[in-house]
């Protein structure tokens, strides 16, 4: 496909930009308002499957509210205590029965808990019959639980940093990537007016066509792990795989390479990390005579904590090929002169992926 006169290429790389952009400073400014994220939650219930309704729902509501509940309670400055028990009607002689059905069977308490002193900060109770009723409300009086953590500091608390997210030995990464491929003709003395494919002899052409630069826009898949040992550098060997369609000529591409990366941990729940990269194809195109296998170019990424192991991210990254490609002439059969021609190949890749951490540093 030729490259449009128009400026869509670049209507939609502007497009690709600010995406990137609007990623980058809500990751920053999110991880930057939300003080104390850090939650341990326990609770107890009169069953099993009141235990893991709660415990689940909670979970999820609270990574909704941007909040991060950990594993391990000395991670966390605050605890969020839930205790389902049967709703229970005390007289004054000490005798008790069930409340009635419209006051609820059940009665679930959540506590919020200072870890470093055991001071309970509040203390929220909500009646209810059926499991189901409650998928209504278990934002609300979680919400109305949590809303009370002040920010860091404020009680003379300081926000305990957990830093498990980015604190690994190794990584696994996935991603799903956008790479532009640019094809761009380079003026030869073998092409007519240094551009033009011919019939004929050079000196008496009986036909000419000029060729052109071209682009191509297929979605793949990466598929990495990371290893890092010190804070601040890491190497990642990666394999990927994106479609092709170069001439007509549809094939898969099966890429192996590594990133060098540098971390820039500034932020408490961002890393920026910009990073060299090389890569080797291991396939090629059929539309190519001679394709360069190597190309080395670099990238930037910016992850974004997401789960007590894990973070997403958004990358952005740029390959040249090593060398210079040649293609089959595509109008061989009309313009058989020259039967191959000299491209020059580049790359811009956009990625969003997830990093899960394993063997903690």
């Amino acid at each position: 496909m030729n490259i449009p006169k128009g400026g869509f290429l670049i209507y939609q790389m502007k497009k690709i930009c600010f995406l990137v952009l609007f990623f980058i400073f809500v990751g920053m400014s999110f991880a930057q308002e939300i003080p104390n994220r850090d939650i341990f939650l326990e609770g107890t219930a009169v069953t099993e499957r009141q235990r893991s309704f709660f415990y689940d729902n909670f979970l999820m509501e609270g990574n909704a509210l941007g909040y991060f509940f950990v594993t391990d309670r000395s991670l966390a400055g605050y605890t969020v205590r839930f205790a389902v028990e049967p709703h229970l009607i005390t007289y004054s002689d000490g005798s008790t029965e069930p409340a009635p059905p419209e006051d609820g069977q059940y009665i679930i308490t959540l506590r919020l808990i200072r870890n470093t002193d055991n001071f309970e900060m509040t203390s929220l109770g909500f009646s209810f019959n059926e499991l189901e009723e409650m998928y209504e409300f278990n934002q609300y009086i979680l919400f109305r639980t949590i809303v009370s953590i002040p920010p860091a500091d404020d009680d003379g608390v300081s926000a305990i940093v957990n830093n498990n997210w980015r604190r690994n030995r190794l990584y696994l990464r996935v991603s799903i990537d956008y790479p532009i491929r640019f094809f761009l003709l380079q003026r030869s003395s073998d092409l007519i007016g240094g551009v033009g494919v011919y019939s004929g002899t050079f000196s008496s052409p009986t036909g000419v066509s000029p060729m052109d630069h071209k682009f191509l826009a297929l979605p793949g898949a990466t598929f990495g792990l990371e290893f890092q040992f010190i804070d601040w550098l890491s190497i990642e060997p990666y394999f990927s795989v994106f479609l092709g369609d170069t001439n007509r000529t549809m094939f898969i591409n099966m890429q192996a390479g590594g990133n060098l990366k540098y971390h820039i941990n500034f932020f408490q729940d961002v890393v920026l990390a910009p990073y060299l990269t090389f890569a080797y194809d291991i396939t090629q195109s059929s539309a190519f005579a001679y394709w360069p296998k190597m190309a080395a170019g670099g990238g930037f990424q910016v992850l974004v904590r997401g789960t007590e192991y894990g973070s997403f991210f958004l990358n952005v990254s740029y390959l040249m090929s090593l060398g210079l490609s040649r293609m089959h002439n595509p109008l061989i059969a009309l313009y058989p002169n020259p039967p191959t021609i000299g491209y020059r190949h580049h790359s811009i890749s956009f990625s969003f992926g997830y990093r899960h951490g394993f063997i903690r540093r």
